[in-house]
């Protein structure tokens, strides 16, 4: 695989190289003939910490559950291609006295730790009620759970057998997951996000191998901190912006100044030039902020708004390009 970056967008630019039915026309990446904001595929990079948590819980679950079976006597085999089940909900509480009862003597805490770690989710606690709602999830089955390869070797080495009844074909049980957790519902996008998390479970894996010690961990903390400067009034602010634009006008402490929009791919790239680039940018749009609150008339003031969001625009579509 080649050298990339561990962020958003050098795994943007990973499913644009390895899959071949994906391209980028300005803010639109396509995933086949489904038409997706660049931004979610960026969200769904930054809520990798949610969704491998949430993974792992399926993984375990399913281990568990198979593993209690057995313990217990009973025909895993034949009940196993049943779950994860919404059925499960109305016998939730004998579930979790079973799984915390074999929680410690299955291993499924330590496995799960282990994968934890190849995942680089640092403040991931496997438990058993964790495992026991994942249990009861109601959708596509564990026969259709992605499993890679490094997890698929520990599974051998603990558990052979489940393999014969997990991860068969299909490999997509974890898209509606993934649309829950976006709060995203339309129509072919399951198919389009399943492909892109086993994806992303690729480039996690491949990108940390060896190196994890020096990667950033999927814990969701934001990392970048907004520059604080008391001596200088040309340091930029990072924060929300109420329309998407790459900065807007702001009214604090008796003063207007600009807000840059930290989501935006023009900031990072100003973070990336550093104190000396973002001083004569902020100097620039701090004149350009107060102006635009001068501005009294509504039909100007909504000409000058349309303006800054048409440059936004643009300078994102650039930015897209060289990041």
């Amino acid at each position: 695989m080649a050298d990339y970056s561990l962020d958003k967008y050098e795994f943007k630019k990973y499913l644009l190289d390895e899959l071949s039915d994906t391209r980028q026309e300005e803010l639109i990446f396509w995933k086949r003939n489904i038409p997706m904001p660049v931004d979610l595929i960026y969200n769904i990079f930054e809520k990798r910490g949610n969704l491998f948590s949430t993974y792992l819980d399926h993984v375990g679950a399913a281990y568990l559950f198979a593993w209690t079976e057995k313990k217990e006597g009973r025909n895993w085999k034949a009940n196993f291609p049943s779950q994860p089940t919404k059925e499960n909900i109305g016998q939730k509480a004998l579930l979790l006295d079973t799984f915390s009862k074999y929680f410690e003597e299955s291993g499924v805490g330590e496995m799960l730790n282990n994968f934890a770690e190849l995942f680089l989710l640092e403040n991931y606690r496997p438990d058993s009620a964790a495992l026991a709602t994942a249990l009861c999830h109601d959708g596509r089955k564990y026969k259709r759970l992605y499993i890679p390869q490094p997890v698929r070797e520990k599974l051998k080495q603990v558990f052979p057998e489940l393999l014969t009844e997990m991860s068969l074909s299909n490999w997509d049980m974890f898209s509606n997951v993934i649309a829950d957790e976006l709060k995203v519902y339309r129509m072919g996008f399951a198919d389009a996000f399943n492909g892109i998390f086993i994806k992303l479970t690729e480039f996690i894996l491949k990108s940390s191998e060896g190196k994890r010690k020096h990667l950033v961990s999927a814990t969701g903390f934001d990392l970048v901190q907004a520059k604080k400067n008391s001596e200088s009034q040309t340091a930029l602010t990072y924060d929300s912006v109420t329309d998407g634009s790459a900065w807007e006008p702001v009214y604090t402490d008796g003063r207007t100044t600009a807000v840059m929009n930290k989501l935006h791919p023009f900031s990072d790239q100003l973070r990336k030039c550093g104190s000396d680039g973002e001083a004569i940018v902020s100097k620039l749009l701090n004149i350009m902020a107060e102006k635009e609150n001068q501005v009294i008339r509504d039909r100007d003031k909504k000409i000058i708004e349309l303006f800054r969001q048409d440059v936004s625009r643009e300078l994102r579509i650039k930015a897209e390009e060289e990041l």
